[in-house]
């Protein structure tokens, strides 16, 4: 009680000060704990947070992530060149090391996740709002004396250059039969193919190194 009574008393100078000296003397703590102490630490604190925020609504939820970006916006707006540099390289680094460490179906679900969020940001665009009522207008209409031929509108140009990019590949062949296989992208990874036309030539593995045709 005393606490608070004092804390509400503070001036914002005061309040600066004492939350200085509080994160330094946590990071002295965080320097000096052990392995031991440090998981407990973290579980104690991941415990609460959990705790804590199942009890919030979803007004106070909204505001906090609200809050919470609003000082990562912050953070980065004032950060140096090489801080910027620093922080993108660590961000690389933790990406790349929890991607190493997902299954498959971890994967198949980021992939998915990352899909659908993708389409929903770029259907909530402005621009892609007024293209679509663009387009429902001209097809109601369907007037290219008044309005323009149909491949000259906007949307029809995009919608043609999206079918030019699907039909896109990258052709692969085997060593041996010559058999294409086409992929939509091209592999980081050697590609290892079972070819079954060549399975009965003797001395010869069932997996053939393909290379670009």
């Amino acid at each position: 009680m005393y606490i608070k009574k004092k804390r509400l008393e503070e001036t914002a100078s005061e309040r600066e000060t004492r939350l200085q000296k509080m994160r330094e003397y946590r990071k002295k703590r965080k320097c000096i704990e052990t392995q031991a102490e440090k998981v407990t630490r973290l579980e104690s604190l991941k415990t609460y947070q959990h705790k804590k925020r199942s009890k919030k609504t979803e007004s106070e939820r909204r505001n906090r992530l609200d809050a919470l970006n609003a000082y990562k916006k912050k953070q980065i707006s004032e950060e140096t060149e090489s801080e910027t540099q620093n922080r993108l390289d660590a961000q690389n680094a933790y990406h790349l090391k929890s991607i190493s460490k997902e299954t498959d179906c971890h994967r198949q679900y980021r992939l998915q996740r990352k899909r659908q969020n993708y389409k929903r940001r770029k259907l909530d665009k402005p621009s892609n709002v007024n293209e679509t009522v663009a387009q429902k207008h001209y097809l109601d209409v369907f007037d290219s004396a008044e309005n323009g031929l149909l491949h000259e509108q906007s949307w029809a140009k995009q919608n043609i250059s999206n079918f030019h990019k699907s039909i896109l590949y990258f052709v692969f062949k085997c060593i041996l039969c010559h058999e294409a296989w086409p992929l939509k992208s091209k592999p980081k990874l050697q590609i290892l193919m079972y070819v079954q036309d060549v399975q009965g030539i003797k001395n010869v593995q069932n997996n053939f190194h393909l290379k670009m045709q």
